[in-house]
């Protein structure tokens, strides 16, 4: 969260509306002396930046479905739930490549349409803001950007295809052990 605290003005003078979603049980602690900073954000942004500090899993579903994009610059991930709603939603990640949010989130190439959100690999400002100027970019395309909604949307990742996977490793090595 830090990364993001450093790069808020750049953040927020660049977006249309900015919504800070992270606030669980576990994390209520850890995010409370943030909760002043967060707070003074809004007062300061109105109409551009809204602050709820409470739990709320539905309402935390319904804002990472309706934005443009998700921004998830984590310190480490070992492997995280909400760029996997994201691309579900058709909302494009921003996300720190580390953990699982390296294997799971594929850089958007405009040129070939492939790709499913936007990474940076430094934990600096400066390496997350030029992701998101990256996805500010592509955003002005709107036919490429529905192309990277739908890419994230059209990925797989439910336990059918892990397990089938597994059953597939398995019958492999057992008929090399025949």
């Amino acid at each position: 969260m830090s990364i993001a605290v450093e790069s808020r003005e750049k953040i927020v003078g660049r977006a249309p509306r900015h919504r800070r979603v992270g606030q669980n049980k576990r994390a209520a602690a850890r995010i409370a002396p943030l909760r002043p900073f967060f707070r003074s954000l809004a007062a300061h942004n109105p109409g551009r930046v809204l602050v709820k500090i409470a739990y709320d899993d539905a309402l935390a579903h319904k804002v990472e479905a309706g934005a443009d994009m998700f921004l998830m610059p984590s310190h480490y991930e070992p492997c995280g739930l909400n760029q996997f709603y994201s691309l579900k939603y058709g909302t494009p990640p921003v996300v720190r490549g580390t953990g699982g949010l390296e294997d799971t989130v594929q850089e958007w190439d405009p040129a070939a349409r492939t790709g499913t959100g936007f990474k940076f690999h430094g934990y600096r400002p400066e390496d997350f803001l030029a992701a998101i100027r990256r996805a500010l970019t592509a955003w002005q395309d709107k036919d490429g950007w529905r192309q990277l909604m739908r890419n994230g949307m059209a990925q797989e990742y439910s336990w059918e295809r892990s397990a089938q996977e597994y059953v597939e490793e398995y019958e492999r090595v057992m008929r090399a052990r025949s």
